[in-house]
């Protein structure tokens, strides 16, 4: 792709996650991010070829600054996979719970086929460094009811039912997946109480959803 090519997708991806931003996932159109990034819709049309698209690189984007982020930080601190989980984990929630936007924007964004390779490797090596085998269907199971676990919580906690702090959620689910695993509860207890330590050691402020 050349330079202007780059230039144009990026420049449409911007406009898209402001649009996404301030008037929501739904009313955004590929018409209307053509208009406000000033390009024919054939060329957004061509670089994404729907929202979805978009939205994906948006999950993906985020959190690869956050890994990036905590592996220049702290990596040498994070001595277990489960524990890097969980402390990336309180980042992707926080900036995201902080913010009305951003939060209205996940609840009515299911993110599970964006998410799912990702997690899958995660908790292939978190059952790895514990030498707990599953085999492949139970796992993807166990993802499934994970993530819609996830989706629940999240929308009792948008709608006030329950009351919990930011990290209280994200401890409530860290530990599904560990639980269903069988992880010793002694492990996940210690990556919880570790990952708040150092979490509240680091400013992550700077790595934003969906606009910068």
């Amino acid at each position: 792709m050349y330079i202007n090519g780059i230039e144009t997708k990026q420049n449409i991806y911007l406009t898209a996650k402001n649009l996404f931003y301030e008037i929501g996932y739904q009313k955004t159109t590929i018409r209307l991010i053509s208009e406000h990034a000033n390009v024919p819709i054939g060329l957004t049309n061509y670089h994404f070829k729907n929202k979805e698209n978009i939205v994906k690189q948006i999950y993906a984007e985020y959190i690869d600054n956050i890994l990036n982020f905590i592996d220049a930080e702290i990596g040498d601190k994070l001595d277990s996979f489960l524990l890097r989980q969980i402390t990336s984990l309180r980042i992707y929630y926080n900036n995201i719970l902080i913010d009305k936007n951003n939060s209205n924007f996940v609840s009515k964004n299911s993110n599970f086929e964006m998410l799912y390779h990702r997690v899958d490797v995660a908790y292939q090596r978190i059952l790895d460094e514990n030498n707990i085998v599953l085999p492949r269907e139970i796992l993807k199971s166990y993802i499934i009811a994970e993530f819609g676990a996830r989706h629940e919580l999240l929308l009792r906690y948008y709608s006030k039912e329950l009351d919990l702090s930011i990290q209280g959620l994200v401890d409530t689910i860290s530990c599904i997946a560990p639980r269903l695993f069988e992880v010793d509860q002694r492990i996940i207890e210690n990556a919880l109480n570790e990952s708040l330590n150092l979490y509240n050691r680091i400013d992550a402020s700077g790595i934003k959803f969906l606009v910068s």
